[in-house]
């Protein structure tokens, strides 16, 4: 188990995330669904670093109430990731990542949900 994860969370909900996942893939596409947050991901790099940005959106989410879905996508076009976040009674964010600005990171995106949804 990732020690990021266990330092984040604590070790059994990392590990209890981790054995929710659903679908992960070194190729393009993870999707991992756990605890009213489905959180799909495409284009990003290694199997890891998804489950680090999942966890990561959990965990920002994880005290919010209702169904909560986030989609973020990369592009080998571009540096640039977009991050959708959907909730409840219509809750809808959209944002750019920039890989320039070092807005990759799993702690920053956790950060930037935390922010939208905030506002």
């Amino acid at each position: 188990m990732d020690e990021h994860l266990v330092a984040l969370l604590g070790p059994s909900t990392a590990h209890s995330l981790i054995s929710s996942q659903l679908e992960v893939s070194d190729t393009h596409f993870c999707k991992i669904a756990a605890m009213g947050v489905t959180t799909e991901l495409q284009n990003l790099g290694h199997a890891e670093l998804c489950r680090e940005i999942a966890v990561g959106i959990e965990h920002a989410l994880s005290e919010k109430t209702g169904d909560w879905r986030v989609s973020i996508a990369g592009s080998h076009a571009s540096e640039s990731w977009e991050m959708r976040v959907e909730g409840p009674t219509g809750f809808e964010r959209s944002y750019t990542l920039s890989g320039a600005a070092g807005q990759h990171g799993p702690e920053t995106i956790r950060k930037m949900i935390l922010q939208l949804v905030s506002s």
